[in-house]
């Protein structure tokens, strides 16, 4: 598992699920998991029928799904499948095409015949998807899971007969009441150009050999894994069938399987004059993927997802985020929500500028921006304003309370959303922005700041907070007093 600690930060299976306690649950897993001299529970990913057990009891367990899949078609990796979702979450939520309330669009194009992403989809967020397939067999495999599984109302499989791959027609009467658009697509596209590159492939680990699937048993149909010209044909393909589903769908992303592909996708969306371009890494396991989301529409600016920030990892030294743990039974925020509106007070106590760009039920993200240090000597700065006050004669708490609430109507401001979204559907409640603030300076420093609950061992869970540096000039030591500054008033 030696890339789980670059899974998504909500992916809860950065941390291994316990073979142990899935075998006691499950039958099926039982019958392929062995258990050494010292009780450790373990299995063979060498063997294509015990990855169908693993994925389909972590799917019944974790996500109570049942989902047939059958032997002679691939067999989904949940933690994969689910850091793609987690990634579409991100961008919905960073771009705020989310009203408040209102529901959530997508589209799998090529779902297969397990339906994975939509299944998963629904059942995690309520979202409405649609599948799309070309392959009989696998469409009805796929409606079987849907229906097995009762999700019927939120989920549509849908058989596409034409030649384009982004078929807006799927669309039509899906869903009652009909969305103006949908929010995205998403695509896990045929890796390989023929069934001799994916032999060599599964075969050869040279330096010249394109990259390897996972570490693992192989699966899948040659129609699931093999298409003409390979992944970049099909996705330069779907770059030019989306151009004429521009109005009807606002974002469109895929996976890529070969790290080669990258960039030459990029080159292709730059062709086709497409500036609005972000990426991604899918790391799990022995395995490493990649996304690339386009939008002829929307702003894709997120320093967090832009294509620009696309490296290679084994060359960037990248350091830890800075964290504090906050147990709950030692802190006043007995409620996660009580902690975010003192986190937000801090914020903006601080003259910060912030957006949120993750948001779940129990971990919220925010790319906060600092123009000027308002953070250091704040001790010393209180007792300057306190004698100020006793000097002018004035009631020092209605002065300080007069201050703060000046500066904060005055100076708090928010990094802008993409599209001109108004306060009413944010998915946070700070006030509208200032937003010559940020073009007419240059940022000390702007970093990602996430609070997430985690349960802990015994009765209580803990507060998590990081803080991840993107750039400012003031540098990465900053971030440390930031978080000293939360830590000192979050006691």
């Amino acid at each position: 598992m030696a890339l789980n600690k670059k899974m998504h930060p909500r992916n809860p299976y950065k941390t291994q699920p316990s073979f142990k306690d899935l075998a006691v649950k499950n039958e099926e897993f039982r019958l392929h998991a062995t258990i050494d001299i010292s009780g450790k529970v373990s299995i063979d990913f060498k063997k294509a029928e015990t990855i169908r057990a693993l994925t389909r009891a972590l799917l019944k367990e974790d996500w109570n799904l049942d989902v047939t899949l059958p032997k002679e078609y691939l067999v989904p990796t949940v933690p994969l499948r689910l850091n793609y979702i987690l990634w579409i979450e991100d961008l919905v939520a960073a771009l705020k095409l989310e009203d408040t309330g209102s529901p959530v669009y997508g589209i799998d194009i090529g779902t297969g015949a397990s339906c994975i992403y939509p299944l998963l989809a629904s059942r995690k967020n309520g979202w409405n998807m649609i599948g799309v397939e070309k392959d009989n067999t696998c469409l009805n495999h796929a409606q079987q899971n849907v229906l097995h599984n009762k999700l019927e109302s939120l989920v549509k499989v849908c058989k596409n007969d034409g030649e384009m791959i982004i078929d807006t027609s799927v669309m039509d009467g899906a869903f009652e009441p009909m969305p103006t658009y949908f929010h995205f697509t998403m695509c896990n596209p045929p890796f390989f150009s023929s069934e001799e590159e994916l032999e060599k492939t599964h075969k050869s680990r040279s330096a010249n050999s394109p990259r390897p699937p996972p570490n693992n048993a192989r699966t899948g149909s040659a129609n699931e894994v093999v298409v003409e010209g390979g992944e970049v044909a099909f996705v330069h393909k779907m770059i030019d069938d989306s151009q004429q589903a521009k109005d009807k769908i606002r974002i469109f992303t895929t996976m890529l399987g070969h790290k080669s592909s990258v960039s030459k996708v990029l080159k292709y969306l730059k062709e086709k004059n497409i500036s609005e371009i972000a990426s991604t890494e899918f790391c799990q396991g022995h395995t490493t993927r990649w996304g690339i989301a386009w939008s002829h529409v929307e702003k894709l600016t997120c320093e967090s997802l832009s294509a620009d920030n696309f490296v290679d990892q084994k060359k960037q030294k990248s350091k830890p985020p800075v964290r504090h743990v906050l147990p709950t039974s030692n802190c006043a925020f007995k409620t996660f929500d009580s902690l975010m509106e003192k986190v937000k007070i801090l914020l903006k106590n601080l003259d910060l500028q912030f957006r949120c760009v993750i948001k779940d039920v129990k971990s919220i993200g925010y790319q906060v921006t600092a123009l000027n240090n308002t953070w250091s000597n704040q001790r010393r700065k209180r007792r300057d304003e306190q004698r100020m006050i006793k000097k002018v004669g004035q009631p020092s708490e209605d002065s300080s309370s007069t201050k703060c609430t000046n500066s904060q109507t005055e100076q708090i401001t928010e990094v802008p959303t993409s599209h001109g979204t108004n306060s009413s559907t944010d998915l946070t409640d700070e006030p509208p922005l200032k937003k010559a603030k940020l073009t007419e300076s240059v940022p000390l420093l702007v970093f990602g700041f996430i609070i997430r609950e985690e349960e802990t061992e015994g009765d209580s869970n803990s507060y998590v907070f990081e803080m991840s540096w993107l750039h400012g000039s003031g540098g990465k030591d900053l971030i440390h007093q930031v978080m000293q500054y939360v830590k000192n008033n979050l006691k």
